[in-house]
């Protein structure tokens, strides 16, 4: 009975990690940017192809780069980043400078970012 209980509790712990790390990826997008300068470089091409100007692109780029840093910081912290609310974070950073529907845009390219 208590190798089923260990095995349980490591079941748990295996879970809670997955999560962890799946929360951080949604916004590293398996990548640790170095700058916004970088986010903005190797992803340039495709904020062009979407329509977003200079401007918007300086405010997605510092957007993705400000939630990458957030949720490693949680993650190394040993808190677990709540995602609902870091997407929830996220989404109001980039209505800063972008509408809803370019928002929407960006959603939809979102999987394609380096």
């Amino acid at each position: 009975m208590k190798k089923l209980h260990e095995f349980i509790d490591l079941k748990q712990f295996l879970l809670i990690i997955a999560i962890t790390l799946a929360s951080v990826s949604s916004f590293a997008q398996s990548q640790e940017y170095s700058s916004i300068e970088e986010v903005k470089k190797l992803n340039f091409e495709l904020f062009e192809e979407i329509g977003f100007d200079e401007n918007q692109m300086n405010h997605v780029c510092r957007a993705i780069y400000s939630m990458q840093k957030r949720a490693s910081y949680l993650a190394e912290s040993g808190a677990s980043p709540n995602k609902e609310k870091l997407d929830l974070q996220f989404k109001s950073l980039m209505l800063r400078a972008l509408s809803e529907e370019d928002f929407k845009k960006f959603e939809s390219i979102k999987h394609k970012l380096k």
